[in-house]
């Protein structure tokens, strides 16, 4: 029987990989060999997510020209055919890693304090290499038989439950340039992975630090835009009262006299001045202009005498 020996080579590849584990642990912790301890996670793997669709194949355009000339399209069809087998070979080869990837290893390793995941690519290499994220834009932390990934008693594996946030499969349904919804959608991702105790492996690292940012990158574009509603509402106020002192000063036109006259424009300039200074201060250098120039005009006409 064969069974025997596969049933070995599978527990060497096993053995090797938790020394691989082992060794960039300690070296990474300092911890003594006799404090690591590994042990593989067989629920759990490392989930690739592919969020670039391949790109279609699409024939070529033919010109009518080459198409009525034997030679040439013989020419055009080995070319088509050439770039068919180039885009064909693209899309196995990316579909090749996709279903390599989604055969990972996971391992937990604790140790002098710290905790951490694993996961090794299958094959004799041994490549392993630390899980820094529960969900990244290219893979993800996922239950082989659905379930959500979560700590229990220190140790992580999976329990029932809805699978892990992905933000970034969120942010494409935000609309463009809308942070809010995007910090929403990190925000979602990052208490969902603090609840289900990943932290402790350091799972919940990098989903944080995007939760921060998007918060303070809307926390910036709402003042930029509550700048931008107060400026408006500011132009607003500012035409109003443009508006309101221009039908002032038109009513003077029927004030007799002329220091009469002079003496309802002050009046209007005042009335605006206020105002200005009560609702728009910064805007107020024309107002006050006005008002200076009609009062110093009002004192030079002089006392108003009366008629005879």
């Amino acid at each position: 029987m064969r069974w025997p020996f596969v049933v070995v080579a599978i527990v060497a590849a096993c053995v090797s990989n938790q020394q691989t584990i082992e060794r960039r642990f300690r070296d990474a912790t300092f911890c003594p060999d006799a404090r690591v301890h590994v042990r593989a996670v067989g629920e759990l793997e490392l989930d690739a997510v592919s969020r670039v669709q391949p790109t279609p194949w699409h024939e070529p355009e033919l010109p009518d020209e080459v198409a009525s000339d034997p030679e040439r399209m013989r020419l055009w069809r080995a070319r088509r055919d050439t770039a068919y087998r180039a885009w064909q070979n693209q899309r196995d080869a990316s579909a090749r890693r996709l279903a390599r990837e989604s055969r990972t290893e996971v391992f937990e390793v604790v140790g002098c304090g710290h905790a951490q995941v694993y996961s090794c690519e299958p094959g004799p290499l041994h490549y392993c290499e630390p899980v820094t994220s529960a969900i990244a834009m290219t893979e993800r932390l996922a239950c082989r038989d659905g379930g959500a990934v979560a700590v229990a008693n220190g140790a992580i594996g999976c329990a029932p439950g809805e699978p892990t946030i992905d933000p970034y499969a969120c942010e494409q349904e935000c609309a463009a340039n809308d942070v809010r919804c995007d910090a929403d959608c990190a925000s979602a991702a990052h208490v969902q992975c603090e609840a289900r105790g990943l932290g402790a492996f350091g799972l919940c690292n990098a989903i944080a630090r995007e939760d921060t940012q998007l918060r303070e990158l809307a926390e910036q574009q709402a003042a930029a835009e509550a700048k931008v509603r107060d400026a408006r509402e500011r132009a607003d106020r500012w035409q109003a009262l443009v508006a309101e002192h221009q039908t002032c000063t038109t009513a003077c036109r029927d004030t007799p006299g002329a220091r009469g006259m002079v003496g309802c424009l002050a009046t209007c300039a005042t009335h605006a001045r206020e105002q200005c200074e009560r609702e728009v201060p910064t805007w107020c250098t024309g107002f006050r202009a006005e008002e200076k120039a009609l009062q110093t005009q009002l004192r030079l006409t002089g006392p108003a005498t009366s008629g005879t």
